[in-house]
């Protein structure tokens, strides 16, 4: 008669399991086989070190979490402010911006398209610092600007994402800059 062993795979010969065992230990170890077999291993330990094995498998063994809709390059298409009931174009085709998230950070660029030498002379600007998406509310926390006036505020918006587009609507205030305005950017993904 085969001896058998439950385990949470059904019922193994024990001899199926000892190989399986031995096996897991070789991979971990690098020794071959037959030289296994000549050791002659204590079944306790192998039982160990099979119960060590499956532990650090499950516990090693974390799900990745979903990756945000929000994470990748974005170019501006199109911007409007809305102040005193008035809304007009923040547009600017002269010149290009690009925001960059990953997984918890966030930058912004903005520059002249124009040809030219001098950076500074063109306006560059940009920012960045950490950010947060729950549901639809996408919040940024400013660390960094070029503006240092604009720096550890926080701007939160309605985000919306429609195949390669990202809206994001929201308010930019700043009591001592005087700002207060209601901002739509629109923008169309760079990369996947």
């Amino acid at each position: 008669m085969i001896e058998t062993v439950q385990t949470d795979l059904g019922c193994l010969p024990r001899r199926a399991l000892a190989h399986c065992q031995l096996e897991a230990f070789y991979y971990l170890t690098g020794l071959s086989l037959p030289t296994l077999g000549r050791l002659r291993l204590n079944p306790m330990i192998l039982k160990a070190f099979s119960a060590l094995l499956l532990a650090s498998t499950l516990l090693g063994c974390k799900p990745k979490p979903a990756e945000s809709p929000v994470v990748g390059t974005w170019e501006l298409i199109a911007a409007t402010s809305t102040e005193n009931d008035s809304t007009f174009s923040t547009f600017d085709p002269s010149r290009k911006m690009i925001k960059i998230l990953n997984a918890t950070h966030f930058a912004f660029l903005n520059h002249s398209i124009k040809a030219g030498n001098d950076s500074a002379a063109a306006g560059f600007s940009a920012g960045g610092g950490t950010y947060t998406v729950v549901d639809s509310t996408y919040t940024e926390h400013l660390e960094y600007f070029t503006d240092k006036n604009w720096e550890n505020h926080q701007f939160q918006f309605v985000v919306t994402i429609r195949n390669d587009t990202l809206v994001q609507k929201g308010v930019e205030r700043i009591e001592k800059l005087g700002i207060d305005r209601v901002i739509t950017e629109t923008y169309r993904r760079v990369n996947q």
